[in-house]
This record gives C-alpha cells, structure tokens and sequence, in this order.
C-alpha cells in the first residue's frame, strides 16, 4: 500500500513558501547574486525570471558593524534609533 508522505507527516506545500529576506543594497536577487558569484551562472540564469521579482526588505544597520568600504552599498537601510528600527521591523 502506497501513501503520500505529507499523509504520514504534516507538511507545508512547497507552492505556500514566501522567499525573503533583508539587506542594506537594494539590488534585487538576481543582480546581488550575480555580484556576489554565490550560483553558477547557469542556475542563476535559469533562476533570473523569479530572482529579479525578488527585492530584499530594508536592513537595520548598526554603523559600528560595518566596514567602511561598504557605505556605498547602503541604499536599502531604515534609520533611526534601535528602538524606532525594531519596531518598524515587528
């Protein structure tokens, strides 16, 4: 007898999952990957149609974790103090 493991164990439908995440460039997916070389460039062109619809959420920066040489990269960043930025995060 045959049964579907997500019969046997509760599962979430792959379909349901919402990829995200937070940075402080504001370059879509594709274009950070592509910069970072973190995909083969194969893969990564197969992924470029859903990779480019995917824009990161604004990072909190705490200026004294970041080099000084990444300052050009901030563009996607919430300021304020702590507090007013983790609020906003919640």
């Amino acid at each position: 007898m045959h049964k579907p493991i997500k019969e046997l164990l509760p599962m979430v439908n792959p379909c349901d999952f919402v990829i995200s995440g937070w940075d402080i460039s504001a370059d879509n997916l594709y274009d950070a990957a592509k910069k970072a070389r973190v995909l083969e460039p194969d893969l990564l062109n197969q992924l470029k149609p859903e990779l480019e619809k995917i824009q990161p959420l604004p990072a909190v920066v705490n200026q004294e974790f970041i080099a000084a040489n990444q300052a050009d990269r901030m563009t996607n960043v919430f300021n304020g103090t702590n507090r007013e930025c983790i609020e906003r995060i919640k």
